[in-house]
């Protein structure tokens, strides 16, 4: 597996080579070419809060939602909606992120993302 650090990436950024990774290892196995690498991206975001799904934003939010908006307008924070599980999350300057890019198959691929995770923290 190959790593890369990015540095400071926008997450909008780094979602799309992420996209465009996944996509050549699938093209690639479609048509009979060698797959591409393993590769783990580590790098730090832009301010950004995400969520998955409106719900998931009201929920968040409840009746707080005036202060929120005040807050992310006043320190320039964007808020972006992902097609990725989870509630929101902030992702800032200062915390590593790393995503993998990797078929995983088989019962062990939960036991392979939480030893990456827990490689990362550490």
């Amino acid at each position: 597996m190959r790593s890369a650090w990015l540095g400071r990436v926008p997450y909008d950024t780094a979602l799309a080579l992420q996209e465009q990774l996944v996509y050549g290892k699938i093209s690639n196995a479609r048509h009979g070419l060698e797959e591409l690498e393993d590769t783990l991206l580590l790098l730090e975001h832009d301010p950004v809060y995400t969520y998955h799904q409106e719900h998931d934003l009201e929920t968040c939010l409840r009746d707080r939602k005036d202060a929120f908006w005040k807050f992310v307008r006043e320190n320039h924070i964007a808020v972006t909606r992902t097609s990725r599980g989870g509630k929101m999350t902030y992702h800032g300057p200062g915390q590593l992120v790393g995503y993998c890019i990797k078929r995983l198959n088989g019962p062990f691929a939960r036991d392979f993302v939480e030893k990456l995770a827990n490689a990362i923290i550490e």
